[in-house]
């Protein structure tokens, strides 16, 4: 009678040809030994998938040491070493290649960008006497630059809110106005804006009472 016992591991590696694959599924229908131990080393593929070729051929090639188990039976000494060996090699090649595909092709997703933290602080000082007082922090960004504003109304809460804009002043002297917001006495606020203007070229940093246009607190750099 013909023995399957060296045939599990061959299998499920894919190293069996297309007849020996067929006539072995055909002896597992009625062989519930040898459908166990497909079962048992089912995960093998996917274990040898996200190692190095190399080193899934040495587990594939085990000291005698009794430390794996699995992977023992997975590379019984047999007739079929050299194929189980190829089939590693194979599985394992294709998890290398799958790496660097994922690695060489571009993604609809954009890398992500890390958090910026730095960055340069200035307390505006008054153009006109009013209750407002602000910082401003000029975060340098990839795409230009962050605009963190500050800002402490006082008087007792309650107060009639009013509108607000936040200018840049670049190096061309040109003015861009690059905020907006309402508060009211006894309120802080912390807006933010952003422009596409690099931080080396922020001249200047405006707050102005939107009803009149009159440019309340300013900051220079």
């Amino acid at each position: 009678m013909k023995s399957y016992r060296e045939w599990d591991a061959a299998y499920v590696l894919g190293s069996l040809s297309p007849d020996e694959r067929r006539e072995y599924e055909e002896h597992m229908e009625t062989c519930e030994s040898c459908k166990t131990q497909v079962t048992e080393l089912s995960g093998i593929p996917a274990i040898l998938s996200m190692l190095p070729q190399e080193q899934a051929v040495q587990l594939l090639d085990p000291p005698k040491q009794d430390t794996m188990p699995t992977l023992l039976a997975a590379a019984r000494k047999s007739r079929r070493r050299t194929r189980i060996r190829i089939a590693a090699a194979v599985v394992a090649a294709a998890a290398v290649s799958a790496v660097l595909t994922a690695v060489l092709l571009p993604s609809d997703e954009p890398p992500p960008v890390a958090a910026k933290t730095d960055g340069v602080t200035a307390q505006l000082t008054q153009t006109i006497p009013s209750p407002v007082t602000a910082s401003v922090t000029l975060v340098e960004e990839p795409w230009g630059t962050r605009i963190d504003v500050k800002c402490e109304y006082g008087g007792a809460s309650g107060g009639r809110a009013l509108p607000y804009t936040l200018y840049i002043v670049d190096a061309n002297g040109a003015t861009t106005r690059v905020g907006s917001w309402n508060a009211g006495p006894g309120t802080s606020m912390t807006p933010t804006a952003t422009t596409d203007v690099p931080r080396n070229q922020i001249m200047r940093i405006e707050i102005r009472l939107a009803t009149n246009d009159k440019t309340l607190l300013e900051a220079r750099f």
